[in-house]
């Protein structure tokens, strides 16, 4: 199976469309390819664009370029915020921590070296609890 890797969306796209007459009949529909696609996606990538249905791989390919580059653009913001720190911080295995503004909180957030995302606390990607509500019983996508 396909992977992304460290290829863009596009790139993945790209080689995605290219590969995908050799498979044959079995990704003839296009709900198939968008789960062949999806499958391949990096897990961040993956976790942010698995919120709704797509219709079409087309679609699916604009929603995650779309993340992608929202992403990209968190970490920049996020980098000149930060201050490197390249031993790990406690035991939640964080290796970054922001510059907390004088006279705020002393609670900061710092880059989970887990999943990558900023957050307080234990990191609900490890457990596999919702990222939103932390239940165990389901993911973000089925949380009411």
């Amino acid at each position: 199976d396909l992977r992304q890797g460290t290829m863009t969306v596009r790139e993945y796209e790209a080689e995605f469309s290219s590969l995908k007459r050799y498979a044959g009949r079995e990704i003839d529909e296009e709900s198939t390819q968008v789960r062949r696609f999806m499958r391949g996606l990096r897990v961040d990538l993956r976790n942010r664009c698995q919120i709704r249905s797509y219709n079409s791989v087309t679609e699916l390919v604009e929603k995650a370029a779309q993340q992608e580059a929202g992403m990209l653009e968190e970490a920049k913001l996020l980098g000149d915020g930060l201050q490197g720190q390249s031993s790990n911080v406690g035991k939640n295995n964080k290796k970054w921590v922001k510059n907390a503004p004088s006279g705020k909180s002393s609670a900061s957030r710092s880059v989970c070296s887990t999943c990558g995302k900023m957050h307080l606390g234990a990191c609900r990607s490890a457990s596999g609890a919702c990222h939103r509500c932390g239940s165990m019983n389901h993911k973000v996508r089925d949380c009411p």
